[in-house]
């Protein structure tokens, strides 16, 4: 600052640009022009290259709209429950008798299950024999049913619980024996077996 007076008052007076010169350096000249104007705190440089804006980053989280309702988080219930070990048998929701009067018998509980195992396929009575078999944990190999006799066993106790109720329709078309193949549980939903063995 060769030829320049050092006071405050002649820095002023010699103008922001000619200290600036003089200083020859950003935050030297930024600290001392900023304590000669007065201010608080002190300016800062002018960068070289402009600072880039960094933008705030929102951790990723699964937006559920108001109104829209969580994902289940267990499988639908089924439409058809065949529970061994309680002897319990649920249709849409309504109970099946497993207990006199008028009620699943044993084998037809057992039959029932092996065609829940897989609803919707035709079963050989030989096939369901053997499923009930190893289902019911028998000591003896059952007598191969006949299938009129077991859609009968099986529709007796479904008609009773359901009659007067808006399934009652369901049930005429729910067990179907076709001649000379078997039987077949006609459910147009999920089935689900508990037990057994």
């Amino acid at each position: 600052m060769a030829g320049m007076r050092t006071t405050p008052e002649a820095l002023r007076i010699a103008g922001e640009d000619a200290v600036r010169k003089a200083v020859n350096h950003r935050g030297a000249f930024a600290a001392l022009w900023t304590k000669l104007k007065g201010d608080e705190e002190p300016a800062r440089p002018p960068a070289r290259y402009p600072a880039p804006t960094v933008e705030m980053l929102r951790v990723a989280e699964p937006i559920v709209p108001y109104g829209v309702a969580e994902p289940p988080s267990e499988p639908p219930t089924p439409h058809l429950l065949v529970d061994l070990r309680e002897r319990r048998v649920v249709y849409r929701g309504r109970p099946i008798p497993t207990k006199p009067p008028n009620n699943l018998q044993r084998q037809p509980l057992l039959a029932l299950a092996v065609l829940a195992g897989r609803p919707g396929e035709v079963l050989t009575m030989a096939e369901v024999a053997e499923g009930m078999f190893k289902l019911g944990g028998l000591k003896k190999r059952p007598i191969t049913p006949d299938g009129r006799d077991l859609r009968y066993k099986l529709l007796r106790p479904f008609k009773r619980a359901l009659t007067g109720t808006d399934l009652e329709a369901d049930v005429a078309q729910l067990f179907e024996t076709l001649p000379g193949l078997g039987l077949r549980l006609n459910l147009g939903g999920r089935a689900q077996v508990l037990g057994g063995g």
